[in-house]
């Protein structure tokens, strides 16, 4: 034990707190709690409390208040304080303990193992390096000091802490290890300066919780109103391991953005963290295939040491992938801590050895009994990897399972982005144009090229009438959310009732802290639900709290068949079971509902499409929202070998408004036939000029082209959850048909068109003129609205 002072915030790497409290280090209340403890039928010199107490009041200045510089000449008490606060079975070498004043950041006695681990030899410098940032720092202090003001004057409830938490270089493996900062304050007692101040609860609340602002609460209760007498405890806890599997699920969750490169080195940081070895490499592969032939992931190999290894011994590209076709095709466990090969060993682990690896484990990882790819260990030394080096890895799986599996799916993502991008098919109406194209940059291949000028010429097409329509699924993101929403409850009700009952039953503590933070998942879930708060919530369930169940359901004995907890787990997870599962019932009917929808609306504008072709070529394409988005053009350059006519245009006009409705009436009827009824709104926006389109190599689709053009995409974009102007109502409603018109000059064509089928009954008698809310940088739209009649 040792009793020097050390002032943690007057270090360079520990921001100082800036507060300053009225504080007097005393070792009463402790005292006083002893006394209540002692038994008063005991001798004297049997009962331990009552020999400690005699211990501890021998010296009369040790029960007056004293100064920091004043506890070094009390040793001997302290000690006596510290043994009864420790349980007598722990080593002092094992606890990093320290005293501190009444909630300050200076120690004054602690472990040997503290002060080791705190500060270096000379006792002039810190090892430790505070992770929060300066800021952070401050506001959790205050909040430290007035959670313990409003719990023991007022009554609060105590408020949880931010714990802060450091890292410190281990001299022997140069890798840094995480410590939570704990402190205790049961012995600190708080005194106001006169009568209890007063303050305005709403405002405190509002303030200092909500907007987590330190001045709030500085100002309604300054620190000058208080005293703080007493005794603070600190303790140190090693939370290296869950700081790197916290990393890796962080990096997990991050894994579509940023480098990919760095991201790989991130994970291999966290993995050495995480064993405690420098000396270990690590491969995370994902097993990628394209037309059942074996890729191994460029950005992976570029940073596998094991592979410049291999390189650099002259083993070519394709030999490394015949490798691992060999090891894939058969998959196991191989763990050698000691590499011994012969010439009967895999060619693979003769390679390995030849290049160095003395140390080695291979492991297949599986997701869903899929294998999704390998995690390779290796070390020059001998006896590196090792059994406590697996067990450590072991904890991680689950998350090397979702960074092997999200690198598969990234993958196929990409190869499909490609596919879509370099070799969409070409609609008959256009191919012409890329044909000319093609062979007039065939034609001067080889020819020198100017300077700034690209080869292939642009593809445009000048002077054609747009046509846009969106169907959209009515409040698509609420039912989703809402979808969502129902099932957790119901998952989460089956788990809490599970975790419950393994708690009573089995007796297992763990299980307080699953269900404490089950609980906390779902009440965020209710309260502010985000893409963030699912994802932490889903590797939770998945990494965690199943692997916890899985442990119960084989404990149950042989004479006891109806096992209660057994019993309880089968029905969670069947519950959970996405094709089956009650707890997936919502989103599968959502799934469903919206899937019929899209697949009648696509299915209908395909047919449409060939029909409407016939009378004139038309370039028409369809975009997945929620619903089906579509554009249309026509005009002269789309088909200049054929004769163009107004009459053209106006008869695509006339079908697209009786399509609409003919598509509104269709998923009005669907709608008995949906496990979750979704109605569908219908919108146009009529464009009377014509504008010039360009295929945009850049997103491999044709898009508007000119200042003037681009404010025909503008409003395009816009104008689905435009209101009309001094109602707050929004335009398009289910079983109506809005259309959205910037220019009077059209409305007669239009008025036309829904007169005729006004009086083919095919739409209703209800035609409204209005005019819309100014959009940002566009006003002075209006539109028409009518509904569609069901009936007919």
């Amino acid at each position: 034990m040792k009793t020097h002072i050390l002032h943690i915030a007057d270090q360079k790497n520990i921001p100082s707190t800036s507060l300053h409290l009225n504080s007097t280090i005393s070792f009463t209340k402790i005292i006083q709690e002893i006394r209540k403890r002692v038994n008063p039928q005991g001798a004297a010199d049997m009962d331990p409390l009552m020999m400690r107490l005699k211990q501890l009041t021998d010296e009369p200045r040790f029960v007056q208040p004293m100064t920091l510089e004043e506890t070094g000449e009390f040793p001997l008490q302290m000690a006596h304080i510290y043994r009864m606060l420790v349980p007598g079975l722990a080593r002092e070498e094992d606890n990093l303990i320290a005293f501190c004043p009444p909630l300050e950041p200076t120690v004054f006695y602690g472990t040997d193992a503290f002060y080791d681990l705190m500060m270096d030899k000379s006792f002039e410098r810190l090892n430790c390096q505070v992770i929060e940032d300066c800021s952070t720092l401050s506001k959790d202090y205050v909040r430290l000091v007035y959670s313990v003001i409003l719990e023991k004057l007022y009554g609060f409830p105590p408020i949880p802490q931010a714990l802060q938490t450091i890292s410190i270089i281990d001299e022997c493996t140069g890798l840094p290890r995480y410590y939570r900062v704990n402190i205790d304050n049961s012995y600190v007692d708080v005194s106001p300066i006169g009568e209890l101040p007063l303050f305005n609860l709403e405002r405190l609340r509002k303030g200092w919780q909500e907007k987590l602002d330190p001045s709030v609460i500085l100002e309604v209760l300054p620190l000058s109103l208080f005293t703080f007498d007493g005794f603070s405890i600190l303790s140190l806890t090693d939370i290296t391991i869950d700081y790197a599997q916290e990393e890796l699920k962080n990096i997990l969750i991050n894994r579509d953005r940023g480098n990919a490169e760095a991201q790989y080195h991130q994970i291999t940081g966290s993995l050495r963290t995480l064993v405690g070895s420098p000396h270990i490499e690590f491969d995370l592969i994902p097993l990628i295939r394209v037309n059942n032939r074996l890729i191994i992931n460029p950005s992976t190999i570029r940073t596998s040491p094991i592979h410049h290894r291999l390189v650099e011994a002259g083993y070519p590209e394709n030999k490394l992938q015949e490798l691992g076709e060999e090891y894939f095709d058969h998959p196991e466990l191989l763990f050698m801590p000691t590499m011994q090969v012969d010439d009967s060993s895999p060619e693979y682990l003769q390679i390995f050895k030849s290049v160095g690896v003395n140390s080695f484990a291979l492991m297949p990882v599986y997701c869903s009994r899929e294998l999704v790819g390998i995690l390779n260990i290796y070390a020059n030394k001998d006896g590196e990897v090792n059994e406590a080096v697996m067990a450590k890895l072991d904890l991680i799986m689950p998350l090397a399972e979702q960074i092997l599996q999200k690198d598969i799916l990234a993958f196929n993502r990409r190869l499909d982005e490609v596919i879509k991008d370099e070799f969409t098919s070409l609609q008959d109406s256009v191919e012409w144009k890329f044909k000319e194209v093609a062979w007039d940059f065939l034609k001067h291949e080889g020819e020198p090229q100017e300077p700034g000028k690209k080869r292939l010429q642009k593809i445009n097409f000048k002077d054609v009438f747009p046509l846009y329509g969106a169907i959209d699924i009515r409040n698509s993101t609420l039912e989703r959310g809402d979808a969502l929403q129902a099932d957790l409850e119901i998952q989460f009700a089956a788990l809490i009732n599970t975790l419950t009952l393994i708690g009573k039953r089995a007796g297992f503590g763990l299980a307080e802290t699953m269900l404490y933070n089950a609980r906390n998942f779902i009440e965020k879930i209710r309260n502010n639900r985000s893409d963030s708060d699912e994802v932490q919530l889903q590797y939770f369930l998945e990494s965690e709290l199943h692997p916890f169940l899985r442990h119960f359901e084989s404990k149950g004995q042989a004479d006891q068949p109806q096992d209660e907890i057994a019993i309880a787990i089968a029905d969670y997870f069947a519950r959970i079971d996405e094709q089956k599962g009650a707890a997936f019932a919502n989103r599968r009917a959502l799934e469903a509902s919206m899937g019929m929808v899209n697949t009648a609306i696509n299915q209908y504008l395909d047919l449409v499409k060939i029909e409407v072709q016939q009378t004139y070529p038309i370039y028409f394409e369809k975009f997945r929202t929620d619903g089906v988005e579509y554009d249309i053009y026509i005009g002269q350059s789309i088909a200049p070998e054929r004769p163009y006519s107004p009459l053209y245009l106006k008869n695509i006009r006339f079908w697209q408004l009786s399509s609409m409705a003919a598509i509104g009436k269709m998923t009005h009827h669907l709608v008995p036939s949906m496990e979750k009824p979704l109605h569908t709104t219908q919108l146009i926006f009529i464009h009377s000029g014509s504008i010039d389109i360009a295929f945009r190599d850049d997103e491999r689709r044709f898009d508007v082209e000119g200042g003037y053009n681009i404010r025909y995409q503008v409003i395009k974009k816009r104008i689905d959850k435009v209101h009309i102007l001094q109602t707050g109502e929004r335009l398009t409603q289910p079983g109506k048909i809005a259309l959205v018109y910037f220019n009077e000059d059209i409305l007669k064509e239009y008025l036309a068109y829904i007169s005729t089928l006004q009086n083919q009954n095919i739409l209703l008698n209800d035609l409204e003129l209005l005019e819309l809310e100014e959009l940002q940088g566009v006003n002075g739209l209006k539109a028409l609205r009518v509904g569609i009649n069901f009936e007919q």
